[in-house]
């Protein structure tokens, strides 16, 4: 390739070309492509030269989604197209390999000179690239990957020939456009092979075949096709969020103005914001050059880096959209590392936390300097240690000060004293309670129930209305009821016509004589004194005659996840009957305790430490002579992914990020 570039009239190429050799070696994949039956290549040409004919003369922005015509047109051939795969199902073949793939091993010369001879001709005709400087186009523009260990790459000059035609159709007079018609596209293909499914992912083409596609993998796929088009495109992620598990990836476009804008692949807006869904911890972008300020290369010799910060290509970039504080934190153990980390609660990593943020360890000052600390954040300080990181100080978050020296402070949620202390916890919840659900359950005030005789309710009658806020679990409704009828149901307030109901049940009296009846659930009982209540539940739920179809409605599916959003929700009987009680559960998380669920307890102690495991009986759970003054952390061992650390103090859970340490952008949804 250098022989190639070497006596070129445009001295740039050879450099492009020497820089991508020299970071070439920082870069792999973990999956090699061996074989990919020709036909998924041949079905997708045939999608494309479908969905270009049928936008033939609907070059306008605003019509990808608001001409009805083009709508109906796409929506005809896709019901086509899907009828055609039911009947000539597709059996292809794609063979990957497993392992660890240098690029400097898989790139061959004729994919880097096609590649490279694409982006300078972006470069240098596309009006979103010709304000970049030869080191921002190198990289925002050159590279062939987005960012270091993802699988599969493809020449630009091959993604420029196959989506540059979509997304620069028409006038399109900015960024935001381009966005809509990538977009729109991508959507459209996906929906033409809705009913093909690939088995492993091949890159490019997981975009349309049905695959399931992650945040990683979209923006992987989108910012290699934006840049092959001549935008300057980079992925970033938030390592973690602070009251959630996961991470997130996202894209940035730089304008000639030298502003980011973020976006999310798939939706059509922009932001200059980050677009993750929850509050972030740090945010990194992935550069194709190594990045000498990075863990990789600060760390010693023989030392290990975390996985998450193994990257040498990662940039901090959380000061774009945070106050960052620089923080100095004692450090007295005995090491040959150069590094130490801030690390936090993540439910992701069998180890419970995850680091971070990264500090240089000064061994003359016995301290370690952390540049990119966050205020109002949960943080461990911990070091690696035989592979493994290990505290060298107390949980803690950090707090501003303006009259302190230092303009912050630490605060630690655990008292030291007193810490061989045990006690009992009677527990509730494994994560809080959700803001927005909490705000929506008030807009039930309002709501009725009605009873009937007539299927369209022309003679019905009040029988409750609910004047206060319902409780985010399980209740009870005593209707004011002397009249047997054929129909009932729920209605929503006109005010806020969404019934927001997660289960509904129409109660009889136990000893009914009704054919058609199913055991109600249980009210919730919280605390052991209240078990009592559970021996006079007399209650039977009555059903409808198909109880199966009945079944399939969302507020009698038995699932507390799905939720009724109609403003009716009736219920058929087999014949008049007396129903004299409604039990009712709002839209839910289902974070509560669950009876028959198991529960694990662990308390942090220099590591998580696993106390018990529970059965629960109830809508509670009580772990005798546990370990006082820690951080406590309960899993559901059998559903969910949502757990939150807590304290406890005067008899209850306080939630980190709940109910102790505040932060105004931190809302728990």
């Amino acid at each position: 390739m250098l022989e190639h570039y070497e006596h070129d009239e445009d001295t740039l190429k050879y450099k492009a070309a020497c820089f991508l050799i020299e970071n070439m070696r920082w870069h792999k994949s973990y999956k090699k492509i061996e074989y990919v039956d020709p036909k998924i290549s041949k079905l997708y040409e045939k999608f494309d030269y479908l969905y270009t004919k049928i936008l033939g003369g609907f070059d306008e922005i605003e019509a990808l989604d608001g001409n009805q015509l083009l709508r109906e047109r796409l929506y005809n051939y896709t019901q086509v197209l899907h009828d055609l795969m039911k009947i000539t199902p597709l059996d292809t073949n794609v063979v990957v390999s497993h392992g660890v793939f240098e690029d400097v091993n898989e790139i061959n010369a004729s994919f880097l000179i096609s590649h490279i001879d694409n982006a300078f001709k972006v470069w240098r005709e596309s009006k979103y690239a010709k304000h970049l400087n030869f080191d921002a186009f190198c990289e925002y523009i050159l590279p062939y990957r987005s960012f270091w260990g993802t699988t599969y790459y493809y020449s630009g000059a091959w993604l420029n020939k196959q989506f540059g035609k979509q997304i620069w159709r028409g006038n399109t007079p900015d960024f935001l456009g381009h966005l809509k018609r990538c977009n729109h596209y991508a959507n459209r293909m996906l929906f033409f092979s809705y009913p093909f499914k690939l088995k492993e992912r091949i890159g490019i083409y997981d975009l349309f075949l049905g695959t399931k596609n992650d945040c990683a993998l979209l923006a992987d796929n989108f910012c290699n096709i934006f840049r092959s088009c001549g935008f300057p495109v980079t992925v970033d992620y938030t390592i973690a969020y602070k009251a959630y598990n996961s991470r997130h990836f996202y894209c940035n476009f730089l304008d000639s103005t030298g502003m980011w804008w973020r976006f999310n692949p798939g939706s059509n807006m922009l932001s200059k914001t980050s677009p993750v869904g929850h509050t972030s911890l740090n945010l990194y972008r992935n550069m194709f050059a190594a990045q000498k300020d990075s863990p990789y290369f600060l760390k010693a010799k023989t030392e290990k880096i975390p996985g998450e910060l193994a990257s040498p290509c990662i940039k901090d970039v959380t000061a774009e959209q945070c106050e960052i504080v620089e923080l100095i934190l004692p450090f007295t153990s005995e090491t040959k590392n150069n590094l130490a980390y801030l690390c936090t609660f993540s439910g992701d990593f069998k180890s419970g936390v995850i680091a971070v943020t990264w500090g240089t360890i000064d061994k003359k000052n016995k301290q370690v300097v952390f540049k990119s600390a966050l205020h109002n954040t949960l943080y461990v300080p911990m070091y690696m240690k035989n592979g493994h990181l290990c505290p060298f100080g107390q949980p803690f978050y950090v707090l501003k000060d303006s009259l302190g020296k230092s303009g912050y402070r630490l605060c630690h949620l655990c008292d030291e004293a007193n810490v061989e202390d045990t006690g009992d916890l009677l527990l509730t919840r494994k994560f809080p309670l959700k803001s927005h659900l909490m705000e929506e359950i008030k807009h039930m005030v309002g709501g009725h129930f009605e009873g009937a005789n007539h299927e369209d309710f022309s003679d019905a009658k009040v029988l409750f209305t609910i004047t206060e806020t319902p409780k985010p679990y399980w209740q009870e409704y005593v209707l004011n009821n002397c009249r047997e009828y054929l129909y009932y149901r729920y209605v929503a307030p006109e005010s806020y016509p969404l019934a927001n109901i997660a289960e509904l049940e129409f109660l009889v009296r136990g000893d009914t004589t009704h054919p058609y009846t199913s055991s109600a659930t249980p009210l919730p009982v919280f605390k052991e004194e209240d078990i009592s209540s559970l021996q006079n539940d007399h209650w039977v739920q009555v059903m409808e005659k198909d109880i199966s179809s009945m079944r399939n409605k969302v507020y009698f599916d038995k699932n507390i996840m799905t939720t009724s959003w109609r403003r009716l929700n009736p219920i058929c009987l087999a014949k008049p009957f007396l129903v004299e009680r409604i039990r009712m559960i709002p839209r839910n998380a289902d974070n509560g305790i669950r009876p028959g669920d198991r529960y694990l307890l662990l308390y942090w102690d220099n590591e998580w430490k696993e106390f018990g495991v529970q059965k629960a009986k109830y809508n509670f759970l009580k772990f005798e002579n546990v370990p006082q003054n820690k951080i406590y952390w309960l899993q559901n061992i059998d559903r969910g992914s949502e757990d939150l650390p807590f304290i406890y103090e005067d008899g209850r859970q306080k939630f980190i990020y709940d109910s102790v340490i505040v932060d105004n952008n931190v809302q728990i949804r």
